[in-house]
């Protein structure tokens, strides 16, 4: 995963990842932090009308040091984080506010519907793994569609 500067207060005895990270991260963290702030920009408008579930998905959370920490706290996010390393989730709970649901999972393409239709509809989903990223999101939108055709009772892409 890739980490960014905490902006909310750390827990007591929390330290980042970052202060034992090389100068390699400061380049990840540059790159990250300008696509986290694209989504970020893009989310903003959905909570300004009202039209947000505040709801969100992120798979690989890492330890909860990431773009979406900032925005979690100051427009109090729920959903699901999930991390498959049980020392790095430990270390996300105290990064996400307390509605924040974090557990230690291991996302596959098989799994990740179950894991986030649980949650209820969703504003916004984030997957970094660095493994099979993309095959989790085409099973995600893959199995999303084909619920929004069982609600619908047809197809709800074009012919």
């Amino acid at each position: 995963g890739h980490l960014a500067w905490p902006k909310a207060p750390m827990a007591a005895g929390q330290a980042s990842s970052v202060a034992h990270a090389g100068s390699q991260v400061v380049a990840n963290i540059s790159a990250h932090e300008e696509e986290v702030k694209g989504m970020i920009l893009a989310y903003r408008p959905l909570l300004a009308a009202g039209l947000a579930t505040r709801r969100v998905l992120q798979v690989g959370v890492n330890d909860g040091f990431d773009g979406l920490r900032e925005i979690s706290f100051s427009e109090d996010l729920t959903g699901l984080g999930l991390e498959a390393d049980q020392r790095l989730t430990a270390l996300a709970r105290g990064n996400r506010p307390a509605r924040f649901q974090l557990q230690s999972s291991f996302a596959t393409p098989d799994n990740i519907w179950s894991l986030a239709s649980a949650i209820g509809p969703l504003d916004l989903v984030a997957v970094d793994i660095d493994s099979f990223d993309c095959d989790l999101v085409e099973a995600l939108l893959r199995q999303a569609l084909a619920a929004v055709d069982r609600t619908l009772g047809r197809s709800c892409l074009p012919s």
